[in-house]
């Protein structure tokens, strides 16, 4: 999902699966909580990625990648997190998920606390719910046999 170039990813999944071989991969949608939440961390990224990884949770996308050399099947699936608080989200992701932590680091202390604060009132806001903050993370599973 992370790959910059996507057409280049696809060519080699065709590439490196056999006939009848099978495929699986799970990527976040581009409309569901952690697009969302992209979107939020945004304004604080020095340059946008050179592709969206959304783009693999994105049906007819990856039906333009994949479905020539395989036969798919799509579902979209909810993977639900939940954490006493907008703060928790943020020590837990500012400290070890990969690109919250890696933005986190990179910027000056006015920047990261401006980012810490939006963070914070994204999670509050969006996904509060019955004392606890529930983030709601809806994800494409993508499987495909290779024709």
């Amino acid at each position: 999902m992370f790959a910059p170039d996507h057409e280049a990813a696809a060519r080699e999944l065709a590439r490196v699966t056999r006939p009848g071989g099978r495929i699986s991969l799970a990527s976040w949608t581009p409309t569901g909580g952690l697009g969302r939440m992209f979107k939020m961390m945004a304004p604080f990224q020095p340059v946008p990625p050179p592709s969206s990884p959304f783009a693999w949770g994105d049906e007819a996308r990856v039906k333009e990648l994949l479905g020539d050399a395989f036969e798919l099947d799509l579902a979209e699936q909810v993977s639900i997190a939940r954490l006493p608080s907008g703060e928790a989200f943020w020590e837990l992701f500012s400290s070890s998920y990969g690109p919250t932590k890696t933005l986190a680091e990179a910027l000056p202390d006015d920047r990261r606390q401006e980012l810490h604060d939006a963070w914070v009132d994204f999670f509050e806001s969006n996904f509060r719910s019955n004392g606890e903050v529930a983030h709601v993370r809806e994800y494409l599973l993508v499987s495909g046999v290779r024709r």
